[in-house]
């Protein structure tokens, strides 16, 4: 069954966030609002992976637009913290509660690799 096309930005926004997705894993989830402008912290409910390192890109996945926005952190990552910091990253529009944070499969993966590499 292929894609369903219907006019309006809809159909194509939800295609946009299926293939955006496809090759990331969610990590942690805003538990408030953050508001347009330059920030460097992220309020989450509680992050869940221990390999993110400083200089690592997360994606802070806006629902009501669908736009992934690529963040780097300033700091380490520890399973259970409540704030990710990240260094400044300008946001054009409020992002609300609720919004879904991944890191890339990809970058796992080489992360990996290159530590079992010989």
């Amino acid at each position: 069954m292929g894609n369903i096309i219907t006019e309006g930005d809809t159909s194509l926004l939800i295609e946009t966030k299926l293939n955006n997705l496809n090759s990331l894993f969610q990590i942690a989830e805003t538990n408030d609002t953050i508001t347009a402008g330059n920030q460097t912290s992220i309020p989450v409910t509680t992050t869940t992976q221990d390999l993110l390192f400083a200089g690592d890109t997360i994606y802070l996945q806006d629902d009501d637009t669908g736009e992934l926005h690529a963040l780097t952190l300033d700091g380490d990552l520890l399973s259970g913290e409540a704030v990710i910091g990240i260094t400044s990253h300008n946001f054009a529009t409020d992002i609300q509660a609720g919004a879904k944070i991944y890191y890339s499969y990809a970058d796992l993966l080489n992360r990996i690799y290159t530590h079992l590499s010989p």
